[in-house]
């Protein structure tokens, strides 16, 4: 079938994306080109002035060892130089990436290693460039007891080989993305095309839909795959845009909340595997299990609030809350322990209701843990339960730097913490709580903790009928 000329200037979808598709591979190949570029070859702080740096370094410090004892360092610079032709045979350097020349205060040269220059020109200390036959940069300085000067050089040519290796050549970056790009670029394509096949199916049996049942938006100069679809389901769409930009946000920020326990747990595990001593790799296994605790807490938290959110229904079960706040007062001791703080419980024996346990048991637990990790080390935590004017009333409180009235309520949002709060967390007790009262149909009231000091966060609702008759008066204890 010929393509009308007029159809080819037609807007498309497909067109469009596959366009873009090249033109965000082309930018994403310059960006990595560019940033690659500025990172190693930046003044003194880049990746070839940092190894010159290094290099010199090490020198310095093999004078230092050699305490005046010229033949013992001329011997510990032949292995230098030793190590530095392995390193350039086994890692495939230019000749001419590193080299270096030692010299004493007459300015006779002592050693020479590497595959730097011969000859170098006097210079002041420092990064300078010099040119010549073989344009090079160098690094000069002086030893730590002055007696030496260390010059260490890299010519301009192995940097851009080095760095031309890596990014433009066949066994650089540039051969898989090559080799990506049109195995991304004709799925795109197919999917594209044969995708927009059913949505046209579905904007006509959207149209035989009762009158009203969608509020059609008009669009100028719609894409031609999309014109009908966009007609019938603008509506809709605009019904669901609040609903999926508050879960893209709720994505973008548990991502985000994820990639520091992540980060630790993979920065523990490169210690444990290079670490040369016990007490390191005890250091890095503490560490590690800190990262996993974090993370496992964070999405065992994202969990709840997600299923919360979504409505899912728990089951109505007969439970004792006094019981729940006991269990969750002794799973939390021993973190409570570590930081010196006293648990305690002032409530009845019993106080039987019935409801969702899973709710009741997160309510619980994350303001215990909340108050646990903000109140200060040697202080006390309370958990009080009690009826009152026909409503169940469950209060933890603690005695700590509490939260200023400003931030009471921004702190039952989403990842928001208090400033000067200093305690780590993710952020998600709190919204959790509000999400878990609303299955309930509680209230969550935030006031002044012990003493008037720290924060106690109040948690009310009506038990349903089919509840137990409330118990006697509460007793205090701990």
């Amino acid at each position: 079938m010929m393509l009308r000329p007029r159809s080819l200037l037609r807007p498309s979808i497909a067109r469009r994306l596959l366009l873009s598709l090249l033109l965000a591979s082309a930018l994403v190949w310059a960006a990595i080109y560019g940033l690659g570029h500025g990172m190693v070859y930046a003044e003194e702080t880049g990746s070839f002035d940092r190894e010159m740096l290094a290099l010199a370094r090490s020198i310095d410090r093999l004078a230092s060892a050699a305490a005046g004892d010229e033949a013992r360092f001329a011997a510990a610079l032949e292995g230098l130089d030793a190590r530095i032709q392995s390193d350039t045979e086994l890692l495939n350097y230019p000749v001419g990436f590193l080299g270096f020349q030692v010299r004493d205060t007459q300015g006779r040269r002592l050693a020479r290693g590497g595959t730097g220059p011969d000859a170098l020109a006097d210079g002041p200390d420092g990064y300078a460039d010099q040119g010549g036959a073989q344009p090079h940069r160098v690094y000069r300085q002086h030893s730590a007891d002055g007696r030496y000067r260390i010059e260490v050089t890299q010519s301009h040519d192995s940097r851009r080989l080095n760095f031309d290796s890596v990014m433009v050549s066949s066994e650089g970056l540039l051969q898989p993305l090559l080799v990506a790009f049109p195995l991304v670029l004709l799925p795109v394509w197919l999917s594209v095309h044969t995708g927009l096949r059913p949505l046209r199916q579905l904007s006509r049996e959207l149209a035989l839909r009762p009158p009203g049942h969608l509020q059609p938006l008009s669009v100028s100069a719609p894409h031609a795959e999309l014109a009908p679809v966009v007609h019938e389901l603008n509506a809709t769409l605009a019904r669901l845009r609040e609903l999926l930009q508050r879960e893209r946000n709720f994505l973008a920020d548990a991502a985000h909340e994820l990639r520091t326990p992540l980060a630790v747990i993979g920065a523990q595990r490169d210690v444990l595997q290079h670490s040369g001593s016990a007490p390191e790799r005890q250091e890095a296994a503490e560490r590690l299990g800190v990262g996993i605790e974090r993370a496992g807490r964070l999405v065992g938290q994202l969990l709840t609030l997600a299923r919360l959110d979504a409505g899912m229904q728990h089951e109505s079960v007969p439970v004792d809350l006094a019981d729940i706040a006991r269990d969750c007062l002794a799973a939390h001791a021993g973190p409570a322990a570590t930081r010196d703080i006293v648990l305690a419980y002032l409530g009845p024996d019993h106080l039987p209701t019935q409801g969702p346990l899973q709710v009741f048991e997160s309510i619980t637990d994350n303001l215990i843990g909340n108050a646990i990790r903000h109140g200060h080390p040697g202080g006390r935590v309370e958990l009080q339960l009690g009826c009152q004017a026909g409503r169940i009333q469950l209060e933890v409180r603690d005695d700590g730097p509490g939260i200023a009235p400003p931030w009471r309520e921004a702190v039952f949002e989403r990842f928001v913490r208090a400033p000067g709060s200093g305690a780590s967390g993710s952020g998600l007790g709190l919204a959790v709580v509000r999400s878990a009262a609303r299955r309930i149909e509680a209230t969550v009231d935030l006031s002044a903790g012990i003493g008037g000091q720290g924060a106690a966060f109040r948690v009310q609702w009506v038990p349903p009928p089919e509840s137990p008759p409330p118990p006697p008066p509460p007793r205090t204890g701990r």
